[in-house]
Formats: structure tokens, C-alpha cells, sequence
């Protein structure tokens, strides 16, 4: 954020997301104080936040038995509160705790309560059709060799540019 508005991008034209790993009002893994610090630099930058999380949150992925996962809901550009997903894919059950892997399907926290929440408000929120977005995902190369090797610039795989994707989770 810094370095953008450093780098003369007008605080009108970003945009925060947080996505909620707990849900809207769930407190299990998240700190209770992260919303109203994510607003409160909001406020202080003059930049537009916006929240979205899977329904039910970690808790709920955690303990998914014989189901799909939940839909997400996210706050779009345009006021609305919109809610998509949960109706396709396979019925699975994870029973488990995320693991210390690099395979996404047993190390599944970012991936289903943060990239794939951020890659739906991208696919739906109207604000991302049609236009060039930078989006600043955050991942820290110091934390792990695997994300040390990360592109820092690719297209994002939810990209907009030219109408919907064809790309589904």
C-alpha cells in the first residue's frame, strides 16, 4: 500500500481485501482486532476495503465431512453483498488440519480461505471486468524456499482483461 501511494497511484483507485479465514463472524483462527485494524488503514490511506470470506470459515473446512465446499461471499464495488459457489465440485471430507506440505491438497488453508476467495471476487465482482488490475496478493519470499522461487509478476489466473475466464476452482 505504501509503496503504491509512494509511487503517486491515487488512493482512489485501490483497493484493500481481507478475506475472513473465519467466516464474517467467526473468531477461530483470525485475531478478533483484524477487522477494525484493516479498516482503520483504510481510513487513515483513504482506500476503498472490501471483505470476503468462505462461509463457515477454517472451522468449517476443517471439518467438512461428505460435502462441497462452502460458498463465498464478498462485499462488491457496486454496495452489494454477493454470495457464489457451493453448488459444484465433488463431495469430499477433510477431517484434517492443514499440514506442513508444499502439496496444496493436505496444506489447504491459503489455497480455499484466501486464493480461491480472492480468485472469486475477482471473477464476480463487476469492478474487475474488462479492465487491467494489478493485484498484490502479499506472499513473503523470506517465509519458505518454496515461496522464495514464486514469479513476482504473472497474469493472474482470474484475469479480467477480455471478459469472463474460463478458468473454474
Amino acid at each position: 500500500l505504501l509503496a503504491l501511494l509512494d509511487l503517486g497511484v491515487p488512493a482512489h483507485k485501490i483497493i484493500l481485501m481481507h478475506h475472513d479465514v473465519d467466516g464474517e463472524d467467526g473468531i477461530f483462527m483470525d485475531w478478533p482486532c483484524t477487522r477494525a485494524y484493516c479498516q482503520a488503514v483504510a481510513n487513515h490511506f483513504g482506500v476503498r476495503l472490501f471483505y470476503s470470506w468462505r462461509q463457515g470459515g477454517f472451522e468449517a473446512e476443517m471439518l467438512r465431512f461428505n460435502a462441497r465446499t462452502n460458498p463465498v461471499t464478498f462485499d462488491a464495488s457496486n454496495g452489494q453483498r454477493l454470495t457464489t459457489g457451493g453448488k459444484g465440485g465433488s463431495l469430499n471430507t477433510r477431517h484434517k488440519y492443514p499440514q506442513l506440505s508444499k502439496d496444496l491438497r493436505t496444506r489447504w488453508c491459503s489455497s480455499y480461505l484466501k486464493i480461491m476467495v480472492g480468485d472469486t471476487v475477482l471473477r464476480h465482482d463487476p469492478i474487475f471486468d474488462k479492465c487491467a488490475t494489478l493485484f498484490i496478493s502479499g506472499e513473503r519470499a523470506d517465509e519458505s524456499s518454496g515461496r522464495r522461487h514464486y514469479k513476482v509478476f504473472e497474469k493472474h489466473r482470474a484475469d479480467m482483461r477480455h471478459g469472463k475466464t474460463t478458468w473454474r476452482h
